[in-house]
């Protein structure tokens, strides 16, 4: 038994269709054929078609075997289109049900009150009251965050014991933690990074870094260490930064930074640090950068050297009270270019300081009361003469004596008149002043491009996409001659296409401009939704637009329907929701005021390359498919006077260029964001410019779609010019434009073949 199914159009040979249609006398022929669906689950075959036709002015619809050569056309082009279909469409589902099980997997998994990002990697309990390290988390975490909770001691094999051996990054602030055994970090053979900052420690015991070999950095800002235990460090031969900034250190022996021979930055900063060992930095060879600021006792003697570090770059001495400095406190630091003195008390610079510093590019003395004299006036012509940068941006070196020119900046040293010695000060010297140069002019510019120009752009664009598709809106809304089944599809595009415009260059825009994000995490989530749902709805929506094109120019009524109209529209909405669920899990408000993908690194990877194949690569795919048969319809069909065919011409190459319009929207833009953040670049200026010029692209196409429709539309052309223009006419004007639909049962089935390219059936 049989019973009959859809129909479908399909190509039988061209010699085979003259037989029929001459046999039968019929004209303006169409083929449609029909499937037959056994009912004990086989698959389908076709077995016959329907020739539809007229004969003088009314229409017939022919029934016809197929012959065996036909019916093996029919059924093999019908296949064919079904597995390149599927090629397409079966792995993004297997991609969207991969993605969807882990982030279902990590919200059903995760512990109250905390967050676990998709694919299981990273695990974030903030403010979750927690006592104890919790248990049941999965093996392969890689981040964990618990801050601002109640963990007061951290026991010997602590985290062995809660099987998170594969960590990488443990984040443990606000804690109190007071005690650490040692042995607590053991079985953490690939942790790199541990914050252990604003807690209460004050000794660091022997072998609580044991075994800690790849460790790269180690936070112990904002406790309470008074000194550090000698050897303690001794295991940490990995180590590169170390933080101990706002402690209560007093002294650094020579024997207390044992073992960190490959450490280059050092952060002593905001602790009481009077003396340090000469040689406390000797036995590291790489060491760089040291902070010593905020160290308001710190002694730097004059008389001999400060500190034996040969490879110190950066000197950071801020805020320490030091009144003096001589050419022999630098002399075994011979590498130093950078050298931070704000906020000290000195009063003079020694010219054969700047002598012993050859490699000095910034010296950066803000804040100091500066005696301007002829010493000071050497100091700052060295400066000059070796491009030395003193201060950045308006943060610049100012006298304090003599009275005359207090408060001035001291290049005013430039008008001082030294010949006898005493500097004497000439000319308009009191309206010398600083002209400040940013510390990156090529940053500052590209600030001012996302405040000033991308502002205006996206303004533009935003503008000319809105007016026209809610145009769109009012031309469908207010037209009933206008609200038919196809132009469903033309109203669903423009609602998509607003979509995109209200959502996507708005969020973009505010998170270029401010990227604190100050809403709740549910609202991050629901904002990247929004983002993605409508680039979604937008794709999806041509491709729908373009395959009922399609349809009407090959004289089929699928997708003509009213319920096939509702349920492909449906079917947008629904897949693109879909489509950008896995984004929402992907995003995360970290640290407290930033939505951000960053701990969610390896799933946002893998939901970008799915967001790449179902926006973009898919949705490609099937329009320039299907706008290159439409447009092959349109050019073959023979049934038309010259200036029809003309026309059709030319309609068809505007359809082809509606499929490049898309293709150059959409494919740069999602194409780059794989590859950035496949590449894990960081962020470049260059790289910033060309994600502004793919955002534009993107929103590119719903502003050309609405332009599209007047193109290849008569009917949307005058009724754009009279809503845009608003045109003043009279009655017999608007009854000679609605004059356009044709009226009765002949003139609509001559309309819709006429107008077949608009994709309007009457």
């Amino acid at each position: 038994m049989t019973g009959r199914r859809t129909k479908k159009l399909c190509h039988v040979e061209a010699n085979y269709i003259q037989r029929i249609t001459e046999n039968h006398n019929l004209s303006h022929t169409e083929l449609v054929c029909t499937r037959s669906w056994l009912l004990d689950g086989s698959q389908p075959t076709l077995r016959s078609v329907d020739i539809e036709g007229k004969i003088g002015s009314v229409s017939v619809r022919v029934p016809q075997q197929l012959s065996g050569r036909a019916l093996v056309t029919c059924n093999f082009v019908f296949w064919t289109r079904i597995s390149l279909l599927s090629l397409l469409i079966v792995p993004a589902a297997v991609f969207w049900i991969w993605l969807m099980k882990e982030g279902i997997r990590q919200a059903h998994n995760c512990p109250y009150d905390c967050w676990c990002s998709a694919g299981e990697t990273a695990v974030e309990c903030i403010h979750a009251s927690l006592q104890d390290i919790p248990v049941g988390l999965h093996p392969r975490i890689k981040d964990l965050t618990l801050n601002h909770n109640n963990i007061s001691v951290l026991r010997r094999n602590h985290f062995t014991d809660a099987g998170l051996m594969a960590l990488e990054t443990l984040t443990l602030e606000n804690n109190g933690i007071s005690t650490i055994e040692p042995g607590a970090f053991n079985g953490l053979p690939k942790l790199h990074n541990l914050h252990l900052k604003d807690n209460n420690l004050s000794v660091l015991e022997l072998g609580i870094f044991g075994n800690l070999k790849v460790l790269s950095g180690l936070h112990i800002a904002g406790n309470k260490l008074k000194t550090i235990t000698p050897g303690v460090f001794i295991d940490l031969e990995s180590l590169y930064y170390l933080s101990l900034e706002t402690n209560e250190i007093k002294y650094l022996r020579q024997d207390m930074f044992i073992g960190l021979t490959n450490l280059r930055n050092l952060w002593l900063s905001d602790n009481k640090i009077s003396h340090l060992d000469p040689d406390v930095f000797k036995l590291m060879p790489v060491l760089s950068l040291i902070s010593l600021s905020d160290n308001e006792d710190l002694y730097i003697p004059t008389d001999k050297y400060f500190l034996n570090t040969p490879h110190v770059t950066t000197y950071m001495l801020s805020d320490c009270n030091i009144k003096s400095l001589s050419a022999i406190s630098f002399e075994l630091s011979p590498k130093v270019s950078s050298l931070r003195l704000e906020n000290n008390s000195i009063t003079t610079i020694d010219l054969e300081m700047l002598h012993s510093l050859p490699e000095l590019r910034t010296l950066s003395l803000f804040g100091n009361p500066l005696q301007c004299d002829c010493d000071m006036r050497k100091a700052w012509q060295w400066c000059e003469e070796h491009d030395i940068g003193t201060g950045f941006e308006d943060k610049v070196p100012t006298c304090d004596a003599p009275d005359e020119v207090s408060g001035l900046w001291w290049g005013v040293l430039e008008t001082a008149d030294c010949s006898s010695n005493v500097a004497i000060f000439k000319g308009d010297y009191k309206s010398v002043v600083h002209k400040p140069v940013p510390y990156n002019s090529e940053f500052e510019d590209f600030i001012y491009f996302l405040k000033y120009v991308q502002s205006t752009v996206y303004g533009i664009l935003f503008l000319i996409g809105a007016v026209g598709n809610i145009t769109v809106l009012i031309i469908i809304g207010c037209n009933k001659r206008m609200r038919t089944i196809p132009n469903s599809y033309i109203f669903n595009l423009a609602v998509g296409d607003l979509l995109n415009l209200t959502v996507n260059l708005p969020l973009h825009q505010a998170s270029n401009l401010s990227p604190q994000w100050l809403a709740k995490e549910g609202l991050c989530k629901f904002g990247v939704f929004l983002q993605e749902l409508s680039i979604g709805v937008s794709a999806f929506s041509v491709v729908v637009l373009s395959i009922q094109r399609y349809f009407a120019t090959s004289g089929s009524t699928h997708l003509s329907t009213r319920n096939a109209t509702v349920f492909a529209i449906a079917a947008v909405w629904i897949i693109a929701s879909c489509c950008a669920l896995p984004a929402a899990f992907s995003v995360h408000v970290e640290d407290e005021f930033l939505c951000s993908y960053y701990k969610s690194a390896e799933y946002f990877r893998m939901t970008v390359t799915f967001q790449l194949l179902v926006f973009c690569v898919i949705p490609v795919c099937v329009i320039v498919y299907m706008y290159v048969m439409t447009a092959r319809n349109l050019v073959q069909e023979t049934n038309c006077s010259n200036e029809e065919n003309r026309r059709r011409k030319t309609l068809a190459k505007i359809v082809i260029g509606i499929a490049i319009v898309f293709f150059i929207s959409f494919v740069p833009y999602h194409v780059l964001f794989t590859v950035v953040f496949w590449s894990e670049e960081f962020f470049s200026l260059a790289l910033g410019y060309l994600m502004f010029a793919c955002s534009c692209l993107l929103v590119l196409n719903p502003c050309l779609n609405p332009v599209s429709l007047c193109c290849t539309s008569v009917t949307y052309k005058k009724l754009f010019k009279h809503y845009l223009l608003c045109c003043c006419r009279n009655r017999s004007e608007r009854k000679e434009e609605d004059s356009d639909l044709p009226e009765g049962p002949e003139a609509l089935v001559q309309y819709r073949r006429g107008l077949s390219t608009e994709a309007v059936i009457i």
